[in-house]
């Protein structure tokens, strides 16, 4: 048995996910009702309408909100799901194209196998020391 197939995610799942996603799968040793605080990486959709003659013209602040609207729109069903299946603190980051969450173990298969989801991250804090 693979160790995909041990932890009870799909190939696709476990191909998109970071080691430390990974290694936090594994320690949770298969409490499916763990939650874990996850950045999803969307694919690159369509890419905006604006170009930069239109960016020269119109107000940047306007266009950051043209822009993160169509995320919005772009990522509806993906967003849908996540609160379907129990995901919380749910925020989008269009300029980036990821969506950070809180989701349950048993909800990374739903998010991992779907073609939008380019890769699912582990949130970590990191300390920095300057």
């Amino acid at each position: 048995m693979k160790w995909n197939e041990q932890l009870g995610i799909s190939r696709e799942t476990f191909e998109r996910s970071d080691s430390s996603l990974r290694q936090a799968i594994a320690e949770a040793k298969g409490d499916r009702s763990r939650e874990l605080a996850v950045m999803i990486v969307v694919e690159s959709g369509k890419s905006p309408e604006s170009s930069r003659k239109s960016a020269e013209t119109k107000d940047r602040a306007k266009l950051a909100a043209e822009q993160a609207a169509a995320f919005e729109r772009e990522t509806a069903d993906l967003l849908q799901l996540l609160t379907a299946v129990g995901g919380r603190d749910i925020q989008t980051f269009w300029i980036n194209r990821t969506i950070s969450a809180l989701v349950p173990l048993g909800a990374l298969d739903a998010i991992g196998q779907r073609q939008d989801v380019k890769q699912i991250l582990l949130l970590r804090k990191v300390q920095t020391i300057i």
